[in-house]
């Protein structure tokens, strides 16, 4: 398969890197229901990582452009997060991600912070940002540009699992909480959104698999919905 073309010093993107991901959402209490469900599938999915707990601060523009993109359906949209694992909110050992969507395909570029990132230790969100950015090489300062504001921070548990093939992946996300960012001069790690419907199922593979991506979900008893999990926060902290 051909290499997109990318700008210099930046990563290529193979067509066989782009994936389906396709969501469905339930309140938490469908939890015990979701996991039998998988578990006795006849695609006989399996845990292929242990569970751990997901960190995601969401940035975007100062109008809120990729969120209003996700809102409105957009085929091309993209957002911005500081992704880390575990429950740790001070120094942080995190990964930038810029994900690109096109309808129900993505990609992700990621890179890894050279050192960790003090999350906790009194800076404000503008020194947070500016520091954040002078981590990550040039192409991607241009992919991510210099408009960028923390929106909400999102964590949650996660479980894996994996069909047979290796190539189907369903996630279970559940307990998520939401913190809002917008009007924190510094971390809000305290002040935590209520919870809605939180638990988030993402069916992923790649392009040759559409049919039983497809299949899988339409087996699911849950509703399928094309909010992120972004979007889905920033719903919770009552601004959608």
């Amino acid at each position: 398969m051909t290499t997109l073309q990318m700008q210099e010093g930046r990563p290529p993107i193979r067509a066989q890197e782009w994936r389906y991901e396709v969501k469905l959402v339930s309140p938490d209490s469908d939890l015990s229901h979701v996991r039998s469900w998988i578990r006795t599938h006849r695609g006989v999915f399996s845990e292929s990582f242990p569970p751990r707990v997901v960190n995601n601060l969401y940035m975007d523009t100062h109008d809120l452009q990729w969120l209003d993109d996700s809102v409105e359906g957009f085929s091309e949209r993209r957002k911005v997060r500081l992704r880390w694992y575990g429950e740790q909110t001070d120094a942080v050992s995190a990964v930038l991600e810029v994900k690109r969507k096109r309808d129900r395909a993505n990609w992700k570029l990621r890179h890894a912070l050279v050192e960790p990132l003090e999350l906790r230790a009194g800076a404000t969100w503008p020194a947070i940002v500016s520091k954040l950015v002078g981590f990550v090489p040039g192409w991607m300062r241009a992919e991510i540009g210099v408009d960028l504001v923390p929106v909400l921070v999102n964590r949650y548990h996660r479980e894996y699992y994996e069909d047979r093939s290796g190539k189907l992946r369903i996630t279970i996300d559940y307990n998520q909480d939401v913190y809002d960012q917008r009007f924190s001069a510094r971390p809000n790690f305290v002040r935590r959104a209520p919870r809605r419907y939180s638990l988030v199922v993402e069916v992923k593979g790649p392009l040759d698999e559409w049919e039983r991506i497809k299949e899988v979900t339409n087996e699911l008893p849950l509703r399928v919905t094309r909010n992120s999990k972004y979007a889905l926060g920033y719903e919770s902290i009552g601004s959608i």
